[in-house]
């Protein structure tokens, strides 16, 4: 409690630098957010003794139905969040691992066919390796792909081609976020990629 009202201090003391300046200052954050992630004890606290207002109007989500389940989600209604997405087709059950890779494939390839893009997520590093060889293949079967080039990488060598695409992640340690940059392979003039 003694670190939550630390902290409310230090925030009240640059609300009152504000008010002097006559300048107005604004709090965005997140009263639920856990305290070891960000100071979501200290806005807690803010917020019970200024009051404050919600943003409430979901605006990433095109459908509707999409956006009800992320209110959901957000009122920690996990359950009915998830019932939307099976009702709408946007939950798929697999009794076996090759079952749901083939028909993330198969989405991936009316995605890939209809000009859309999509990315594939995996659990396991084996996971990836399987679907981004297998996605290659066919993008080379089609002509989509260039000649590989092997690059030495920090995992080891890797074969890239002209239009690859690849995702790169940053891990921030301190905070267990992770940033994630996609990317297309133009050409190497290097055999050494970090």
């Amino acid at each position: 409690m003694k670190r939550i009202l630390s902290a409310a201090a230090r925030w009240n003391g640059s609300s009152n630098t504000s008010a002097s300046r006559a300048r107005k200052s604004c709090f965005f954050g997140d009263s639920e957010q856990l305290q070891a992630i960000d100071a979501g004890g200290a806005f807690r606290v803010l917020l019970e003794r200024l009051g404050g207002t919600s943003v409430m109007e979901v605006v990433r989500q095109r459908e509707a139905w999409q956006r009800s389940a992320t209110e959901l989600l957000g009122r920690a209604r996990t359950i009915d969040a998830l019932r939307l997405y099976e009702v709408h087709n946007g939950i798929h059950g697999f009794d076996k691992a090759e079952a749901a890779k083939t028909a993330l494939l198969a989405q991936w390839e009316r995605d890939r066919t209809a000009g859309g893009t999509s990315i594939l997520l995996a659990s396991t590093r084996d996971d990836v390796r399987s679907l981004s060889e297998r996605v290659r293949e066919r993008r080379r079967e089609v002509g989509e792909l260039g000649a590989d080039v092997v690059i030495e990488t920090s995992r080891g060598a890797r074969a890239f081609a002209t239009n690859d695409r690849i995702r790169f992640l940053r891990n921030d340690r301190s905070s267990t976020s992770r940033t994630v940059r996609l990317a297309r392979f133009l050409a190497s003039a290097r055999a050494r990629c970090t």
